[in-house]
């Protein structure tokens, strides 16, 4: 039960991070952004690994929603609000 309110939070932190750092365009925005970013790098990381282990590298991952979020998590990441 911890683990899942933990994760939840971490969630909804990673993107209120990349919300809050949209809203900066200071060098804290892009920091917040890129902080964000990364955390949601993570999430989707162990979602995939952990939840999609029977169709890890298949043409089925490539099309679903949850790359779509990887890729967006690792754009953030890289790039922050630049």
């Amino acid at each position: 039960l911890e683990f899942r309110r933990v994760l939840f939070r971490s969630e909804v932190g990673a993107g209120a991070l990349i919300i809050i750092g949209g809203i900066f365009g200071t060098t804290l925005g892009h920091t917040l952004t890129r902080l964000g970013g990364g955390m949601g790098l993570v999430i989707m990381i162990g979602a995939l690994s952990i939840a999609h282990a029977d169709w890890f590298i298949t043409q089925k991952l490539f099309m679903s929603e949850q790359i779509f979020l990887l890729a967006l998590a690792l754009y953030f990441a890289i790039r922050g609000n630049n």
